[in-house]
């Protein structure tokens, strides 16, 4: 929000922040169901449209008392409200996570790459070999750095994907095809199905003209 506030000048960000924070404590938000605003205080904030067209009639005859009663109790049922929408977004939130995660399967003696924080775009996201010493349950692993053989660490699958080399991947493309590749007597369960689309489109040429982009033109050849 910040960043885009200030995409004009990012040297004046200091000058937004007050910009910002209005706009995140009026705004409410996704886990919660409701505004930083209502959370904290038990009322909405007054925002500069509220005062250009006016705000709605208060009671100023309420007692300090009263005020205060009713504010607390605005509190605790959104409070309340708050904690039955935080636990049914972690419910959704754990689904949409068990989607993507990776729930590999290793066993022990197996080499593995183990995920590890980025420290910049440039360094590596990915470190090993690591090797599986032990299995702690479905999806929990002890580890051990083939260098650091000292130090183990408890890991879940999700971080872990199976080792493999260049060398291994340069010999993979480098199995001989089957005999029958690029001959056309291909096997039964190999054939190529017939076009069911409908008769062939003839392709037209293109009528795209090309030319050499705009540094080349005062090059002397």
């Amino acid at each position: 929000m910040l960043s885009i506030m200030c995409e004009e000048n990012r040297q004046q960000w200091d000058e937004m922040l007050s910009f910002v924070m209005l706009a995140y404590n009026s705004s409410v938000n996704e886990s919660t169901g409701v505004t930083p605003a209502m959370a904290m205080f038990g009322r909405e904030l007054q925002l500069p449209l509220d005062i250009q067209m006016g705000s709605p009639q208060r009671n100023d005859t309420e007692t300090l008392p009263n005020y205060i009663r009713q504010t607390r109790e605005r509190i605790d049922i959104v409070h309340e409200q708050m904690r039955r929408q935080l636990n049914l977004q972690q419910r959704r939130q754990k689904s949409l996570y068990d989607r993507k995660a990776t729930q590999g399967t290793f066993r022990v003696k197996d080499l593995v790459w183990l995920a590890i924080p980025r420290g910049g775009k440039l360094h590596p996201c990915w470190e090993g070999p690591y090797e599986i010493v032990q299995t702690l349950g479905p999806h929990t692993y002890r580890v051990r750095h083939q260098e650091r053989r000292r130090r183990t660490m408890v890991v879940h699958s999700d971080r872990l994907k199976k080792y493999v080399t260049r060398e291994d991947a340069d010999e993979t493309r480098r199995r001989p095809l089957p005999l029958w590749y690029g001959s056309g007597n291909y096997p039964k369960e190999q054939q190529p199905k017939e076009n069911v689309t409908g008769p062939s489109v003839e392709v037209r040429r293109s009528m795209r003209t090309r030319r050499p982009p705009g540094y080349l033109r005062d090059y002397v050849r």
